[in-house]
């Protein structure tokens, strides 16, 4: 290889070979449109190397159809050092673009680790709530056959509880019918028998007639005592004739049976219990409607509940999907990043270097390069890993908030409930204190009772005191009385001996 300065970027710039024109002339000229092609490519993006000065440029320019338009194995000395210019000239511009796409990559590598980190964390969360509305929409559609199956319950017991109802009502008209009925014989004898012309008011109506004719047919009368009936019921007793009076008896004897019978019917063991039964039918009946309301009534909170949580499942979903989607565009947006030197360098590589390789340039010194492409690759690698921790550490740190979160409600919830134990231990001390106010209250009522009480007993002693006081006083003033009386008495019997005494004197000095 010819010597040559190195300029700019590492760039070679030699001193123009010199070459016969003739051949130059006629080297050009003798070119194929293919490899015309090749150099064209190859001379555009020679041109566009700024990094080169100008005159190097516009030498290798001018040279590059001499050198890299003979075939390899035609080419001297000097073509071949200059294909080899040319060459690192290309390849520089490769090395030159690579730096270029490494150093947006790392301008924009904490952005693009960020949301590549927020973007994996969104798709996590979207898969995990889409998991968990997959598993609503099952537990919403097994509570909707539940709701259905409890809705076919529901009709069945409606179904039963009716027909349950319906056996009951035609037992109890049945029984309705025969209480009637019998009531309908036993009023029938008052005017088949005991109907006379003071009670012409009194006679059956035209539709008790004709129930009773009805009554009758059924009890397997004679048909000329049939044809008496609505006679019967138009003539008061005294009227009748012989024959009729005795239809009449012979009709009430039958009613009066057939009364009897259906008085033990509505009275018997077997109707009560079969009452009994067909009652506790319709109240179990009842009973396993009501449950079956409850277990529907419960069935469609669990629907609306399940509803509700697929809603919010869905909202949350719509959410982490936006989330995603703009995570995604800032993560595009960051990748996006030396996007278009890197389309330079793939256009650089598919058409100057590879027309190069096409045109059997020779090799060249690919050391920069290949440092510029494992220092990209490793900083590519170091993103990987980079973005690896991110999310680790986010996750992380995700566990650890909502394991926070359910420490504090945990804590949250301890003291709630050493709170409502307090003001438990509160309420039991208060309702203690008014327990003891209510029994110091009852013990001063008592006393205050007890205390009345001896004040009463002390008052009815004073006044029994008093009253014996004055029943003594009195038995005294008796005693006085009946001692004054006695006086009295004997002064009046002295007195009373003494005028006797004075008037036998007196008879005796009479006499």
């Amino acid at each position: 290889m010819a010597p040559a300065n190195k300029r700019r970027g590492g760039a070679v710039a030699v001193a123009p070979p010199e070459l016969p024109v003739k051949k130059t002339v006629k080297s050009v000229l003798s070119l194929d449109r293919l490899t015309q092609s090749r150099c064209g490519t190859v001379s555009a993006a020679l041109s566009k190397a700024d990094f080169v000065p100008t005159s190097c440029r516009d030498m290798l320019l001018g040279c590059l159809p001499l050198c890299l338009g003979v075939p390899a194995a035609k080419r001297d000395s000097r073509q071949v050092a200059m294909a080899s210019f040319v060459g690192e000239v290309l390849l520089e511009i490769e090395t030159q673009l690579l730096a270029e796409v490494a150093k947006c990559k790392a301008a924009s590598r904490h952005q693009e680790v960020d949301t590549s980190a927020d973007a994996e964390l969104a798709a996590e969360a979207v898969a995990a709530i889409s998991e968990q509305c997959v598993q609503a929409e099952e537990r919403l559609a097994c509570a909707l056959s539940a709701q259905e199956a409890v809705s076919v319950s529901r009709r069945n017991a409606e179904k039963a509880a009716e027909e349950a109802e319906n056996v009951r009502s035609a037992a109890e008209a049945e029984l309705l019918a025969k209480s009637l009925e019998k009531d309908l014989c036993r009023d029938s004898n008052s005017w088949l028998l005991s109907w006379d012309d003071a009670q012409a008011t009194a006679g059956p109506s035209l539709e008790q007639v004709a129930r009773l004719e009805k009554v009758c047919g059924r009890l397997n009368l004679e048909e000329s005592l049939l044809s008496t009936l609505p006679h019967l019921a138009k003539k008061p007793l005294p009227t009748r004739s012989a024959l009729e009076t005795a239809a009449a008896q012979l009709i009430s004897q039958a009613l009066t049976t057939h009364a009897e019978r259906l008085g033990e019917t509505l009275a018997s063991e077997e109707s009560k219990v079969q009452t009994e039964t067909l009652t506790n039918a319709v109240e179990q009946a009842k009973v396993a409607l009501r449950e079956v309301e409850a277990s529907g009534a419960a069935a469609a909170r669990e629907v609306a509940e399940l509803q509700a949580e697929r809603s919010s499942l869905q909202a949350s979903l719509d959410k982490a999907r936006v989330e995603e989607t703009g995570f995604l565009a800032k993560l595009q947006d960051a990748r996006s990043a030396g996007e278009k030197t890197a389309e330079v360098l793939r256009k650089h590589r598919k058409g100057p270097a590879a027309a190069f390789q096409e045109l059997e340039g020779p090799e060249v010194c690919r050391k920069a390069l290949q440092a510029a492409e494992r220092s990209l690759q490793e900083q590519e690698e170091a993103a990987k890993q980079e973005i690896a921790t991110k999310i680790e550490s986010r996750k992380q740190a995700k566990l650890d908030a909502e394991r926070l979160k359910v420490d504090q409600e945990l804590n949250q919830k301890k003291h709630e409930e050493e709170a409502e134990e307090t003001e438990r231990l509160r309420l039991e001390e208060e309702e203690k204190c008014k327990q003891a106010e209510l029994e110091v209250e009852r013990l001063r009522a008592e006393q205050e009772l007890v205390q009345k009480k001896l004040e009463e007993e002390q008052d009815a002693k004073a006044s029994e005191a008093k009253e014996a006081e004055r029943l003594r006083l009195e038995e005294e003033q008796r005693q006085q009385g009946e001692l004054e009386a006695e006086r009295l008495r004997l002064e009046q019997e002295q007195e009373q001996t003494r005028l006797e005494e004075e008037a036998k004197e007196a008879e005796r000095l009479r006499l």
